[in-house]
């Protein structure tokens, strides 16, 4: 039997002191149902391609919005059969079986939908409490620190529907709630907007990437155009390319191509970096997740070769495909399933030759020799013979530059980012302890 208690009197809530006339209630008491929903085949009834949406613990999110991407579907027929209660707008879907406590917010989108037995439905009763202001409750420390698994005998742990209505709730005065979730509501939409950006970035870049690896800039700073300027343009096996390029393979102009030792290293809290695949993403080294090996380690797997400033770690399995290029004062070594490329520095450059890994050349070829394999790699020689248009390297320099350019204004949008989530952060610790008042 699975044992899931809700943490006691070093409870986070509890040490918060809130303003006198805040109350301090349960979800229970503030809610006009909580249930849950069942699984189909209970009922004989399988999942189909189109019909019903079926909402599960996977859909929800830690800020409560749908998450769409792995949405499954039941018949009418079914939807009938197991139906608990239709959803209303702005109820709280709560995940009670195995990661606990994400949720949805249910939107007017997707009103005609039904959940499973592992989701609690939590109907707020709005004469209390504003279902907006409960939203960022649930987003805060004060409703995760509630949660704690204090045995489980079962493969997933799990809530009742008794111990989701013991849920506490931080309640200010109904027109000081509004105001709470108006001032965080302004800095969710400014997250979305920056969010919104990004992706415009991001899509802009991937023509420029395109663009530049096909046209490239001619010495006026200027993209080639094939159809004023065909004679700047000539065939070759890869397509039209500009004249004065070449068609090389990445192992003509690498001094060194090199795999990663064969062998898994101990990790360590310190020491010297090493390159895990998982932080290796859209040509950057993400360095929020680092691992490290002792001096010992790092010797022994540099014995092939040392990596050094410009040059290309890349992945040729778990993922296929993503590369960086070392930047100054990074002391690293190679991780499982990663390999080094090394730029002849007469031929070529590690930012051009990053670019190309994400070009559609290298995406198509990667597609050809592992599309179908239910675990894609790639081997050293299939990386050595990839086949890729170079230009001089001072063209080279020229195309990556302007990739830089665009990098610098996704980078900003990014940092923009992660401010506003702090301020967010911040201000939901304040304003919903009541350390700090909103105007009224």
């Amino acid at each position: 039997m699975s044992e899931t208690i809700l943490s006691s009197e070093q409870n986070y809530l509890l040490t918060i002191e809130k303003p006198p006339e805040w109350r301090v209630v349960k979800f229970a008491d503030i809610s006009e149902l909580i249930t849950k929903g069942a699984t189909p085949t209970t009922y004989g009834h399988e999942f189909v391609d189109s019909g019903i949406p079926f909402l599960r613990g996977v859909n929800a999110s830690t800020n409560g919005e749908l998450k769409l991407d792995d949405i499954k579907y039941i018949s009418l027929k079914a939807d009938q059969l197991i139906s608990r209660s239709r959803l209303h707008y702005e109820d709280i879907l709560l995940s009670i079986v195995g990661t606990m406590g994400i949720f949805i917010f249910v939107p007017k989108s997707i009103l005609t939908a039904n959940i499973n037995q592992n989701v609690a439905l939590i109907r707020l009763r709005k004469d209390i409490i504003s279902p907006s202001y409960a939203k960022y409750f649930l987003q805060s420390k004060a409703f995760s620190s509630q949660i704690s698994i204090e045995n489980t005998l079962q493969a997933q742990a799990s809530l009742s529907l008794e111990q989701v209505g013991q849920f506490k709730i931080i309640l200010p005065l109904p027109i000081e709630q509004q105001s709470i979730a108006e001032t965080l509501d302004a800095i969710d939409k400014a997250i979305a907007l920056t969010d919104t950006h990004i992706i415009k970035l991001k899509k802009a870049k991937a023509g420029l990437l395109h663009d530049l690896l096909t046209r490239g800039i001619d010495d006026h700073g200027e993209l080639r155009d094939y159809t004023r300027n065909p004679e700047l343009f000539k065939r070759s096996a890869l397509g039209i390319i500009p004249k004065d390029w070449e068609v090389e393979s990445l192992e003509s102009v690498c001094s060194n191509i090199v795999d990663c030792p064969h062998t898994t290293p101990i990790f360590r809290d310190e020491g010297v970096l090493i390159a895990r695949t998982f932080n290796i993403r859209d040509g950057i080294f993400n360095i929020s997740e680092v691992s490290y090996i002792s001096e010992e380690d790092y010797t022994q797997r540099i014995s092939r070769l040392k990596p050094q400033l410009g040059d290309v770690i890349f992945t040729r399995e778990a993922p296929v495909g993503e590369a960086f290029v070392i930047p100054e004062g990074m002391r690293v070594c190679l991780g499982q399933r990663t390999m080094l490329l090394r730029p002849n520095p007469d031929k070529a450059i590690g930012d051009y030759i990053v670019a190309q890994v994400y070009s559609e050349i290298i995406k198509t070829r990667i597609n050809q020799i592992t599309g179908g394999t239910t675990n894609p790699y790639l081997n050293v020689a299939d990386v050595r013979t990839f086949r890729v248009p170079f230009p001089k390297v001072y063209e080279q320099r020229r195309i990556t530059d302007a990739l830089k350019k665009q990098d610098l204004h996704i980078q900003q949008k990014a940092k923009l980012r992660e401010k506003l989530k702090l301020l967010k952060k911040g201000l939901m610790s304040d304003l919903l302890s009541g350390r700090v008042r909103v105007k009224i």
